[in-house]
């Protein structure tokens, strides 16, 4: 099964302060405002690249994680940058934005 960007039953656009509340309020760990900014700016711009296109959880997950600074990359956990991405998703299903295609 793979989940897709789609605009057709969007409820609502994205909003960036609304999709941080939703990724703080579900999360089971801490997220800075910091570590926040730094993977969904790699998953705006994978999003942004591939709007309805087909595009698989883990796509997204690879591409915010290239898209960390290498520096950033040394000492940032791999998980944590997946969880967020996770999360991210999860928000943008609950607005109607992306979710499964059967």
């Amino acid at each position: 099964m793979a989940m897709k960007s789609t605009t057709t039953k969007a409820v609502h656009e994205p909003d960036i302060t609304e999709m941080f509340g939703y990724v703080k309020t579900h999360a089971d760990f801490e997220v800075t405002d910091e570590e926040f900014d730094l993977v969904e700016a790699g998953f705006r711009d994978y999003w942004n690249q591939n709007s309805g296109k087909m595009v698989y959880a883990d796509d997204f997950k690879d591409a915010a994680w290239q898209a960390l600074h290498p520096a950033v990359k040394y000492y940032y956990p791999r998980a944590k940058s997946d969880a967020i991405i996770s999360l991210i998703l999860a928000y943008m299903n609950s607005i109607g934005q992306y979710g499964f295609e059967e």
